[in-house]
């Protein structure tokens, strides 16, 4: 079946700009695409080991959540570590034909294409407008937040959000609501499996919505009830191997504990709502 264009002209036109942003804005990625990744010298390389390592592993027959190769021969658990696996696994489709580098980069603009495209996606579906959907995907994606979070990856990777969103949304507004039951366990799964802070926020939001729906829509309570657990049972069958290393992981004494002054270096106050951030270059150095 060919494409309508016509019909999907705005659509595909805001991917065409969504990806001009992405590439001007990580500029001078481009002209560094095989040699350079974006961020600074500190975690960035880990996480390019990280897509290595997922590869390595599952060609190996092991499991990428148990590193023999670090503190060899003892081994580290990495169920705690930023694996970002579901980005690992994204971007190893493009190692079968591209470099490491390059494939790493190249994953990375797909993703914030990606994230654009669920926020216009979402948007349209909420208040079809897609002028508001248009500005809205360029604005959850091309931020200040996003942008100071490039070098941690998993922070930076905030495509499944929206996805999840819309899915989940549908699954109490439309009607054959089990291909979006599936939909929003598969990408809360994906979400779990690449970083554990933006997935226990989707549980909250999406328990926040789940109970709107349930007490706004009385007629189907019971089905909504019913799809609700659906989505979060299939999100545990599918998340259950890496729940179960972090419980034991967790068991084993193995749970990473925050320091009380690292804690208020990351928390914000009120100053910090006025003052500039370090990474600021508007002001200078």
């Amino acid at each position: 079946m060919l494409i309508n264009f016509k019909k999907h002209l705005s659509l595909i036109l805001s991917l065409a700009f969504y990806l001009f942003l992405a590439l001007v804005l990580t500029w001078p990625l481009l002209t560094n695409f095989s040699t350079h990744i974006l961020g600074t010298p500190g975690d960035s390389p880990m996480y390019l080991w990280s897509q290595w390592w997922l590869k390595y592993s599952l060609t190996q027959g092991a499991s990428p959540f148990d590193a023999n190769l670090l503190a060899y021969p003892f081994g580290a658990n990495l169920a705690f570590s930023a694996l970002t696996a579901t980005n690992g696994i994204l971007t190893n489709l493009f190692l079968f034909f591209l470099p490491p580098i390059v494939a790493f980069n190249t994953f990375f603009i797909i993703s914030l294409v990606l994230a654009a495209l669920g926020a216009y996606l979402l948007l349209d579906f909420l208040v079809e407008n897609k002028y508001a959907a248009f500005i809205g995907g360029a604005m959850f994606v091309f931020n200040a937040y996003v942008f100071s979070k490039i070098g941690h990856y998993n922070y930076a990777s905030v495509y499944l959000i929206p996805f999840f969103l819309l899915f989940f949304i549908k699954v109490f507004s439309l009607s054959k609501k089990i291909k979006y039951v599936i939909g929003s366990g598969l990408v809360l799964a994906l979400s779990f499996y690449n970083d554990y802070y933006y997935t226990i926020g989707l549980l909250i939001i999406s328990a926040l919505i789940g109970f709107w729906f349930i007490w706004k829509n009385k007629i189907e309570r019971v089905a909504n009830l019913k799809n609700w657990f659906l989505v979060y049972l299939l999100w545990l069958v599918l998340a259950s191997p890496l729940l179960f290393l972090t419980i034991q992981g967790a068991w084993g004494g193995a749970l990473p504990l925050a320091r009380i002054e690292q804690i208020a270096l990351y928390s914000p106050d009120i100053r910090s709502f006025f003052v500039p951030p370090p990474s600021q270059t508007f002001f200078g150095s």
